[in-house]
């Protein structure tokens, strides 16, 4: 599909930037359209419900439940980046283009990042 879409003549001077776009665009249309048929199985909203209830029960878990010496003490930076984390994780259940969902999982590689450079530097702070 994709390779028929470079080929339309509405695409014949498009530069390379442009046709991956489309091609994203594509795949996230085409995903969109069969995501029920290509990714639900029987039985994956009973299952989604049970992780759903077993992530509001682990609420309580903060950086310092993590045995890092350093988070025990965390700066409001590294808080607010512990939360923007988890909200990317969460957000991953809405998308349904895989490029979406692998940008959900980058995004919040580098809010855990922030957090620990952010703790590190304010328990650097403390320890001087």
């Amino acid at each position: 599909l994709e390779s028929r879409a470079r080929a339309h003549w509405l695409w014949a001077g498009a530069g390379a930037a442009e046709l991956e776009a489309v091609g994203e665009g594509l795949e996230g249309l085409v995903t969109a359209q069969f995501y029920d048929s290509l990714f639900q199985e029987e039985g994956d909203a009973e299952r989604d419900r049970e992780l759903e209830l077993r992530l509001e029960c682990m609420q309580f878990v903060e950086p310092g439940h993590l045995d890092i010496p350093f988070l025990h003490c965390p700066s409001p930076a590294a808080a607010r980046s512990m939360d923007r984390a988890k909200q990317e994780l969460r957000r991953m259940d809405c998308r349904t283009a895989p490029r979406d969902k692998l940008a959900c999982v980058v995004a919040c590689c580098k809010a855990v990042v922030l957090m620990i450079r952010a703790a590190a530097a304010s328990a650097a702070k403390t320890t001087a």
